[in-house]
């Protein structure tokens, strides 16, 4: 199923993020594609809020890879821009078992997600306010 919701602020993205947080349980992997400045760091730091946790959420885009524990569970936040197909990512699939993963850049790294629950989330800036989200769930 594929849904187009259109935010006009930061209040209405939060509050997508937390729709979306609301109907997330077990191992998810949620795919974000955008052109730069779109907000998919902007998002995904409220998606994170809205699964629980509280300390401060910062952008991977460095370190690659942002870890979570919050009530036994584990929640990824990979930023792949600077990661490309030819990339190993042994070092981060173990991460992935049984965990929510949220995945910016997620077209520029080769997963194998058959079989996986996913959402793809494409984020299309609409002018310096609005954005519209195109959310399809598997």
């Amino acid at each position: 199923m594929i849904r187009t919701i259109t935010s006009n602020s930061v209040e209405q993205t939060n509050k997508i993020a937390l729709d979306l947080a609301s109907i997330i349980n077990g191992e998810t992997y949620i795919l974000l594609t955008g052109d730069l400045g779109a907000g998919k760091t902007t998002f995904t730091k409220a998606l994170i809020k809205s699964l629980g946790v509280i300390k401060n959420v910062s952008s991977p885009t460095f370190t690659i890879l942002n870890q979570y524990n919050i009530c036994n569970k584990l929640i990824n936040h990979m930023d792949a821009y600077r990661l490309d197909i030819n990339t190993d990512l042994e070092m981060f699939l173990e991460q992935f078992d049984g965990a929510i993963n949220i995945i910016e850049w997620w077209t520029n790294i080769k997963l194998n997600l058959d079989n996986k629950k996913t959402i793809k989330i494409e984020i299309k800036k609409m002018n310096e306010t609005s954005r519209q989200f195109i959310i399809e769930g598997k």
